[in-house]
């Protein structure tokens, strides 16, 4: 795909059809807006508000905030999908990935100050300790298994018209052709 400054992208980072920089600014900001109100959501709902994310405190409850941080981040871009803004790839994987990664840590800094030797500690070796990784799936695997539910559930309720219809309204054409099609033949 051909952007307008004469730059080529993968045909997976393809805009849904007829998606604006702005519409994808909007979304991103939507998605990351989800993601605190599931994260601070249920930190204040289920645990002891911000100081879950304080230092030394208890990392499970801020793990399960985390978690419905994720939800609440997918949840958005599952609905960004189903109504074709963004991109097919970038709903999926790219947009919500960086913001689950992001915006936990951006909050602790925000209310309690940044944590440096923490965050040495745990990037400090060449392989990443055991519990970065279990932080990582924590945060991404409820999400994505979200995002593929809501979608399962939308593909369920389309008959064959409807869906071939949304394909062609929603999908650029290069990526129709590239994932859609072949798999029709």
């Amino acid at each position: 795909m051909t952007r307008p400054d004469g730059r080529t992208l993968p045909v997976g980072l393809a805009s849904f059809a007829g998606e604006t920089r702005l519409g994808h600014a909007v979304l991103v900001l939507v998605g990351a807006a989800g993601f605190l109100a599931g994260y601070l959501g249920s930190a204040v709902l289920f645990f002891e508000g911000l100081e879950t994310f304080a230092p030394g405190a208890r990392r499970l409850p801020a793990l399960i905030a985390g978690a419905f941080g994720s939800l609440g981040c997918w949840g958005v871009f599952a609905v960004g999908f189903v109504r074709g803004r963004g991109g097919p790839v970038l709903n999926a994987i790219v947009y919500p990935v960086p913001i689950v990664a992001v915006l936990p840590v951006a909050v602790r800094w925000t209310a309690f100050g940044p944590e440096i030797g923490a965050l040495i500690s745990r990037l400090g070796f060449v392989l990443f300790p055991l519990e970065v990784l279990v932080s990582a799936l924590a945060l991404v695997v409820p999400g994505v298994v979200f995002f593929a539910s809501l979608l399962a559930v939308w593909a369920a309720t389309l008959d064959e018209d409807r869906r071939r219809t949304w394909q062609r309204e929603q999908l650029s054409r290069e990526f129709y052709e590239e994932f859609v099609e072949e798999s029709e033949r």
